[in-house]
Protein backbone atom coordinates (compact mmCIF):
# COMPACT_ATOMS: atom_id res chain seq x y z
CA UNK A 1 0.00 0.00 0.00
CA UNK A 2 1.23 3.49 -0.89
CA UNK A 3 0.61 5.29 2.38
CA UNK A 4 1.58 8.84 3.27
CA UNK A 5 2.84 9.53 6.75
CA UNK A 6 3.19 12.90 8.42
CA UNK A 7 6.06 11.61 10.53
CA UNK A 8 7.98 9.44 8.10
CA UNK A 9 11.28 9.46 10.00
CA UNK A 10 9.68 8.20 13.20
CA UNK A 11 7.61 5.62 11.34
CA UNK A 12 10.73 4.35 9.59
CA UNK A 13 12.52 4.03 12.93
CA UNK A 14 9.60 2.03 14.28
CA UNK A 15 9.57 -0.24 11.24
CA UNK A 16 13.27 -0.95 11.71
CA UNK A 17 12.76 -1.64 15.40
CA UNK A 18 9.90 -4.04 14.66
CA UNK A 19 11.99 -5.88 12.07
CA UNK A 20 14.88 -6.14 14.52
CA UNK A 21 12.55 -7.79 17.01
CA UNK A 22 10.89 -10.10 14.48
CA UNK A 23 12.24 -10.32 10.93
CA UNK A 24 9.21 -12.34 9.82
CA UNK A 25 6.77 -9.47 10.36
CA UNK A 26 4.90 -8.24 7.30
CA UNK A 27 4.50 -4.54 7.98
CA UNK A 28 2.99 -3.82 4.59
CA UNK A 29 -0.16 -5.89 4.88
CA UNK A 30 -3.53 -4.19 5.31
CA UNK A 31 -3.79 -4.50 9.10
CA UNK A 32 -0.26 -3.40 9.92
CA UNK A 33 -0.33 -0.56 7.41
CA UNK A 34 -3.35 0.94 9.10
CA UNK A 35 -1.74 0.32 12.48
CA UNK A 36 1.17 2.49 11.32
CA UNK A 37 -1.27 5.16 10.15
CA UNK A 38 -2.91 5.15 13.58
CA UNK A 39 0.49 5.43 15.24
CA UNK A 40 1.38 8.25 12.86
CA UNK A 41 -1.62 10.24 14.11
CA UNK A 42 -0.58 9.59 17.70
CA UNK A 43 2.94 10.81 16.93
CA UNK A 44 1.50 14.04 15.51
CA UNK A 45 -0.45 14.56 18.74
CA UNK A 46 2.68 13.81 20.74
CA UNK A 47 4.68 16.40 18.82
CA UNK A 48 2.00 19.04 19.27
CA UNK A 49 1.91 18.33 22.99
CA UNK A 50 5.69 18.42 23.20
CA UNK A 51 5.74 21.80 21.47
CA UNK A 52 3.23 23.12 24.01
CA UNK A 53 5.33 21.74 26.87
CA UNK A 54 8.50 23.31 25.48
CA UNK A 55 6.77 26.63 24.85
CA UNK A 56 5.47 26.83 28.41
CA UNK A 57 8.44 25.56 30.40
CA UNK A 58 11.23 27.01 28.23
CA UNK A 59 9.74 30.30 27.02
CA UNK A 60 6.45 31.49 28.53
CA UNK A 61 7.01 30.49 32.17
CA UNK A 62 10.57 31.93 32.36
CA UNK A 63 9.35 35.17 30.77
CA UNK A 64 6.49 35.47 33.27
CA UNK A 65 8.83 34.77 36.18
CA UNK A 66 11.24 37.40 34.89
CA UNK A 67 8.42 39.95 34.54
CA UNK A 68 7.22 39.21 38.08
CA UNK A 69 10.75 39.53 39.45
CA UNK A 70 11.17 42.88 37.69
CA UNK A 71 7.95 44.14 39.25
CA UNK A 72 9.01 42.82 42.67
CA UNK A 73 12.30 44.70 42.33
CA UNK A 74 10.44 47.89 41.37
CA UNK A 75 8.03 47.63 44.33
CA UNK A 76 10.98 46.93 46.65
CA UNK A 77 12.67 50.14 45.50
CA UNK A 78 9.44 52.07 45.97
CA UNK A 79 9.08 50.69 49.50
CA UNK A 80 12.62 51.82 50.28
CA UNK A 81 11.96 55.32 48.89
CA UNK A 82 8.66 55.64 50.76
CA UNK A 83 10.26 54.41 53.99
CA UNK A 84 13.06 56.98 53.71
CA UNK A 85 10.53 59.72 53.05
CA UNK A 86 8.45 58.62 56.04
CA UNK A 87 11.51 58.69 58.29
CA UNK A 88 12.28 62.25 57.21
CA UNK A 89 8.71 63.33 57.88
CA UNK A 90 8.73 61.70 61.31
CA UNK A 91 11.99 63.43 62.18
CA UNK A 92 10.43 66.77 61.22
CA UNK A 93 7.53 66.08 63.57
CA UNK A 94 9.86 65.12 66.42
CA UNK A 95 11.76 68.39 66.11
CA UNK A 96 8.59 70.44 66.34
CA UNK A 97 6.70 71.21 69.54
CA UNK A 98 3.10 71.77 68.56
CA UNK A 99 2.26 73.63 71.78
CA UNK A 100 5.11 76.08 71.15
CA UNK A 101 4.19 76.40 67.47
CA UNK A 102 0.59 77.26 68.29
CA UNK A 103 1.63 79.90 70.83
CA UNK A 104 4.68 81.62 69.36
CA UNK A 105 5.20 80.65 65.72
CA UNK A 106 4.11 82.15 62.47
CA UNK A 107 0.88 80.61 61.13
CA UNK A 108 2.80 79.23 58.16
CA UNK A 109 4.87 77.07 60.51
CA UNK A 110 1.74 75.66 62.08
CA UNK A 111 0.38 74.94 58.62
CA UNK A 112 3.64 73.21 57.69
CA UNK A 113 3.40 71.09 60.84
CA UNK A 114 -0.17 70.10 60.04
CA UNK A 115 0.81 69.29 56.46
CA UNK A 116 3.70 67.16 57.68
CA UNK A 117 1.31 65.12 59.81
CA UNK A 118 -0.84 64.59 56.74
CA UNK A 119 2.23 63.55 54.74
CA UNK A 120 3.13 61.01 57.42
CA UNK A 121 -0.38 59.57 57.28
CA UNK A 122 -0.25 59.48 53.48
CA UNK A 123 3.17 57.79 53.51
CA UNK A 124 1.90 55.15 55.91
CA UNK A 125 -1.05 54.42 53.62
CA UNK A 126 1.25 54.25 50.59
CA UNK A 127 3.55 51.85 52.41
CA UNK A 128 0.62 49.63 53.33
CA UNK A 129 -0.45 49.48 49.67
CA UNK A 130 3.11 48.77 48.52
CA UNK A 131 3.63 46.00 51.08
CA UNK A 132 0.34 44.40 50.07
CA UNK A 133 1.38 44.53 46.42
CA UNK A 134 4.80 43.09 47.28
CA UNK A 135 3.25 40.17 49.17
CA UNK A 136 0.86 39.47 46.29
CA UNK A 137 3.70 39.47 43.76
CA UNK A 138 5.93 37.25 45.92
CA UNK A 139 3.13 34.73 46.41
CA UNK A 140 2.41 34.72 42.67
CA UNK A 141 6.11 34.27 41.90
CA UNK A 142 6.64 31.43 44.38
CA UNK A 143 3.45 29.66 43.28
CA UNK A 144 4.33 29.89 39.58
CA UNK A 145 7.94 28.84 40.17
CA UNK A 146 6.83 25.69 42.01
CA UNK A 147 3.96 24.85 39.62
CA UNK A 148 4.75 21.87 37.40
CA UNK A 149 1.46 21.94 35.48
CA UNK A 150 1.15 22.88 31.82
CA UNK A 151 -0.44 26.14 30.71
CA UNK A 152 -1.07 27.63 27.27
CA UNK A 153 -2.66 30.74 25.82
CA UNK A 154 -6.25 30.44 24.63
CA UNK A 155 -7.77 32.30 21.66
CA UNK A 156 -8.30 35.38 23.86
CA UNK A 157 -4.69 35.48 24.99
CA UNK A 158 -5.44 34.16 28.48
CA UNK A 159 -3.34 31.50 30.17
CA UNK A 160 -5.39 28.37 30.83
CA UNK A 161 -4.50 25.06 32.41
CA UNK A 162 -3.85 22.27 29.91
CA UNK A 163 -3.52 18.56 30.50
CA UNK A 164 -0.21 17.02 29.51
CA UNK A 165 -1.44 13.74 28.07
CA UNK A 166 1.91 12.78 26.52
CA UNK A 167 2.06 9.71 28.75
CA UNK A 168 -1.41 8.62 27.62
CA UNK A 169 -0.41 9.05 23.97
CA UNK A 170 2.65 6.86 24.47
CA UNK A 171 0.50 4.21 26.14
CA UNK A 172 -1.88 4.26 23.16
CA UNK A 173 1.02 3.75 20.77
CA UNK A 174 2.32 0.80 22.80
CA UNK A 175 -1.18 -0.71 22.83
CA UNK A 176 -1.39 -0.43 19.03
CA UNK A 177 1.95 -2.23 18.72
CA UNK A 178 1.11 -4.99 21.17
CA UNK A 179 -2.40 -5.58 19.81
CA UNK A 180 -1.32 -5.82 16.17
CA UNK A 181 2.22 -7.18 16.26
CA UNK A 182 2.20 -9.00 19.60
CA UNK A 183 5.55 -7.48 20.54
CA UNK A 184 6.60 -5.23 23.41
CA UNK A 185 8.54 -1.99 22.99
CA UNK A 186 9.61 -0.45 26.27
CA UNK A 187 8.57 3.06 27.23
CA UNK A 188 12.20 4.19 27.25
CA UNK A 189 12.89 2.72 23.81
CA UNK A 190 9.73 4.31 22.39
CA UNK A 191 10.75 7.69 23.80
CA UNK A 192 14.13 7.44 22.10
CA UNK A 193 12.58 6.41 18.79
CA UNK A 194 9.84 9.05 18.71
CA UNK A 195 11.36 11.94 20.64
CA UNK A 196 15.06 11.23 20.81
CA UNK A 197 17.43 13.94 21.97
CA UNK A 198 15.86 16.75 19.93
CA UNK A 199 14.11 19.52 21.82
CA UNK A 200 12.37 20.92 18.78
CA UNK A 201 10.02 18.43 17.17
CA UNK A 202 9.03 19.33 13.63
CA UNK A 203 6.64 17.47 11.40
CA UNK A 204 8.26 15.75 8.43
CA UNK A 205 7.12 16.30 4.87
CA UNK A 206 4.78 13.70 3.35
CA UNK A 207 6.16 11.06 1.06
Amino acid sequence: MNLKFKNKNEIEKLRQEFQNINQDLNLDNFTNSFMLLAIDEQITKLKEKQKAVNAWFKVIKPQKLQALQSEIDYVTREIEKETNQLNLEREALKRADISTLERDSHPSEVIFYDNTKKWVTSSLKNLAILYKRYQTLRLEFITLEADTQLYAYDEKGRLVLKSDDSEEIMINIRHHIKANLEIEVSKEKLNRLLIGESENLEEDEDF
